[in-house]
C-alpha cells in the first residue's frame, strides 16, 4: 500500500514518480510512471503569541501600554482583516478604558469593554497596533479586581485562539474635598449662635474612608473665654490650651497657638460617617457668651485644612489645603440698668432717713455695660426733700412745695457714691 501524506506547505499540487523493473533479465528496461496529485488548500488560522504578562497599573496613572511584546503569525496569509482586545473578566463600566494608535488602514472603537479593530492590513501593522493598546482607569475609587485582557485576530476566514494578559490595579488615596460658601453672619449680643459656612460639596472620595481632621483659624478675638465656637452643638471656649471631646459624636478638639494664630483642630472618630461629618461642619458656629457686653468688631474664621484616613501610600494624598473665610460681625446690645432700692422705709415725723450703702436703706444703680460712660439717675419725692452731696457727680433739683425731682449724673460709681449718705 502506498500512502501519500502532504507536508502542510502551501503547495497546491504534487506528484509521485514510480519505476518498475524485473531485475534486468533479457535486457528489458524499467517501466516508469508519474502520478499527479492536486492539493486542495485549507485555511490555516492566524496565531498570536508572547502574551501572558501582567501590567501593574496605579490609580491616576496615565494611559499605559498593556503588552508591547506580542507576536502575530499566519502561515498562509500576510494580511489580517480585524482584531479584538477585550476586558474579558472584571470589566468595570465607567472606569476601564482601552485605546490604541492607528497605523495604516486600521481603525477601531471601544465600547462595553471591547476594543474592535478592523481594516485590511499587514500582520506587521496589526502587531504594531496591538502593541500600542493602552489601559487607563478614570475612577478616583477604582475596583481593584484583576482584569483579564483577551487578544483575538482574524484573517477574514477564521479567528485565532485567544491569548491573554493581566492587569493588576493598585489604588492610591485621593485627598478629600470640601467646598463651602461663607455665611458672614452678624452676631448680636445674647444670641444663641451664628452659623459660619454652608457646605456645597464634601467627600473623602473613596467610599470606605472617613474624615480624620479639620483645621481652621480664628482672628480678632477680644472677649477672652466669652468667645466660643460651636461644634457638634457644644460651645467651646476659644482659649489656647483648651482640649476635650464633644459628648454627642466624640469629636476631639484642641485650641492651639500656631504662628500666633488661634488654631482649632477637630479630630473625627471613624464612627462618624462622611454624611454626619458634613452635618457637623455645616453647623459650626460662633457664639459670645458674655451676658453683659460683647465687644463690637469682627471675628474672622478661616477653614484651611481637611484630612481623611486613607494615608499616602502609592503616591496618594490624604490632605487638602485651602482657604475659606467667614467673617462674623459682633454687635453689642445695650443692657438696661437695674435699681437696688427698698420697697419701703419707715420713720417718725420730723426725723430723717439716710440712704446708706450696704444697709436696708441703700439706693444704688447697676449698669453692666455703662463702663466709663455717664449715666443719669432721676429720683422724685413727695411730701419731703432729699439732700444729696454730689461729689464727682452733678446734682440738679427742681420742684416746689411737696413735689421735687432730683437728677444725679456722672459715671455709675460717682452716682452711687453721691446717693450713699443722702438724707431724706
Amino acid at each position: 500500500i502506498v500512502q501519500y501524506v502532504h507536508d502542510a506547505s502551501e503547495t497546491t499540487s504534487d506528484s509521485i514518480g514510480l519505476s518498475l523493473a524485473d531485475g534486468g533479465e533479457n535486457s528489458s528496461t524499467a517501466a516508469i510512471g508519474t502520478f499527479s496529485i492536486t492539493v486542495t488548500p485549507v485555511n490555516d488560522l492566524p496565531e498570536g503569541s508572547d502574551a501572558g504578562g501582567t501590567l501593574v497599573y496605579t490609580e491616576n496613572a496615565a494611559p499605559t501600554v498593556i503588552d508591547n511584546s506580542l507576536s502575530l503569525n499566519d502561515v498562509d496569509d500576510i494580511h489580517l482583516e480585524d482584531a479584538t482586545v477585550s476586558i474579558s473578566t472584571n470589566y468595570s463600566a465607567g472606569e476601564d478604558v482601552l485605546a490604541f494608535t492607528s497605523v495604516g488602514s486600521i481603525t477601531g472603537s471601544f465600547s462595553g469593554g471591547v476594543l474592535s479593530l478592523s481594516g485590511h492590513d499587514t500582520l506587521a501593522n496589526y502587531e504594531t497596533v496591538l502593541e500600542s493598546v493602552t489601559y487607563v482607569n478614570t475612577s478616583n475609587d477604582p475596583s481593584t479586581a484583576v482584569r483579564t485582557i483577551s487578544w483575538v485576530i482574524n484573517d477574514g476566514e477564521g479567528s485565532s485562539s485567544e491569548i491573554t494578559s493581566m492587569i493588576s490595579i493598585v489604588s492610591a488615596n485621593d485627598a478629600p474635598t470640601l467646598i463651602v460658601t461663607a455665611q458672614d453672619p452678624e452676631f448680636l449680643e445674647d444670641a444663641s449662635g451664628s452659623v459660619l459656612f454652608e457646605v456645597d460639596s464634601f467627600s473623602p472620595i473613596e467610599a470606605a474612608q472617613h474624615i480624620k481632621e479639620l483645621e481652621f483659624t480664628v482672628e480678632g478675638l477680644i472677649d477672652s473665654s466669652s468667645e466660643q465656637v460651636i461644634v457638634d452643638a457644644e460651645a467651646i471656649n476659644l482659649v489656647i490650651g483648651e482640649t476635650g471631646t464633644t459628648s454627642t459624636s466624640s469629636i476631639g478638639y484642641s485650641i492651639q497657638d500656631v504662628n500666633d494664630l488661634v488654631t482649632v483642630v477637630l479630630s473625627f472618630p471613624v464612627s462618624v460617617s462622611p454624611s454626619d461629618a458634613r452635618t457637623i461642619v455645616e453647623n459650626i458656629g460662633y457664639k459670645n457668651s458674655s451676658s453683659f457686653h460683647a465687644s463690637d468688631g469682627v471675628r474672622v474664621f478661616t477653614l484651611n485644612r481637611i484630612q481623611d484616613d486613607g494615608g499616602v501610600a502609592n503616591s496618594g494624598s490624604d490632605t487638602t489645603l485651602f482657604s475659606a473665610v467667614s467673617t462674623v460681625t459682633v454687635k453689642a446690645v445695650n443692657d438696661a440698668p437695674t435699681i437696688l432700692a427698698p420697697v419701703s422705709l419707715t420713720t417718725n415725723e420730723d426725723e430723717s432717713i439716710y440712704l446708706v450703702a450696704g444697709s436696708v436703706s441703700e439706693v444704688s444703680f447697676v449698669d453692666v455695660d455703662a463702663f466709663s460712660s455717664d449715666v443719669k439717675a432721676t429720683l422724685t419725692t413727695k411730701k419731703g426733700r432729699l439732700f444729696i452731696d454730689g461729689g464727682n457727680a452733678s446734682v440738679t433739683a427742681s420742684g416746689a412745695h411737696e413735689n421735687w425731682t432730683y437728677v444725679v449724673q456722672g459715671q455709675i460709681s460717682d452716682v452711687n457714691s453721691a446717693l450713699d449718705g443722702a438724707e431724706f
